[in-house]
């Protein structure tokens, strides 16, 4: 049985929540997931305040790059959501996109919060650590992002198969003015809501 498995039993045996919490601050960095599971097992309404508390002293003490730091991210929001805390919601959901990049994270963030413009330039710094990592997602969330001309001259520099995007590079195959006007067709066949809607079906978010 792994150390982690055995730490998660362990801390669901405890009674004393601050025991629990300096638990999941002892072995922050080693098993995040002890404050995952204080906050998913929560049931008492009134301590949605301390919950939000907890989340946010998690995020601020695990590593970035760790995926379980997005979901605990996800659950803080939550958290904050329930207090009408819109301005942590939306922090929360920034650092789920940190901690896991992904294109349903990025549009919870773009289109779910009203603060898009304060999260813009976080969000793009996070698109620009994809581009050697991730091809695929990186294309594709700058075409959300609307920066469409840096999709068409890099993506056609790129080699392997970009999935939806190399589609977009086939077809604008030719002068950059050809490529333009592709991805301006594009923008005046579709509107926002009904584009969003098409490529969430399309790769099977949503039905």
């Amino acid at each position: 049985m792994g150390v982690k498995i055995l730490l998660k039993e362990a801390q669901s045996m405890l009674q004393d929540e601050q025991q629990i919490l300096d638990t999941a601050r002892k072995y922050a960095n080693t098993c995040p997931e002890l404050y995952k599971q204080i906050l998913e097992q929560n049931s008492d309404p009134d301590k949605n305040q301390r919950m939000m508390s907890i989340g946010i002293e998690a995020l601020e003490r695990i590593s970035e790059n760790t995926k379980v730091r997005s979901e605990i991210a996800l659950l803080t929001a939550k958290y904050a959501c329930e207090n009408n805390q819109e301005s942590v919601c939306e922090y929360c959901w920034l650092e789920a996109f940190r901690s896991n990049p992904s294109l349903v994270h990025y549009l919870r963030l773009r289109f779910c919060g009203a603060n898009w413009e304060n999260n813009k330039r976080q969000a793009a710094k996070i698109c620009q650590g994809l581009y050697k990592t991730d091809n695929e997602l990186y294309f594709m969330l700058l075409f959300w992002n609307k920066e469409f001309d840096t999709v068409m001259t890099q993506g056609m520099n790129v080699r392997e198969s970009l999935g939806w995007s190399f589609t977009f590079m086939k077809e604008s195959y030719g002068t950059i003015g050809e490529k333009s006007t592709f991805m301006a067709e594009y923008r005046k066949r579709y509107s926002r809501r009904s584009a969003f809607i098409q490529e969430l079906v399309k790769f099977g978010y949503v039905k």
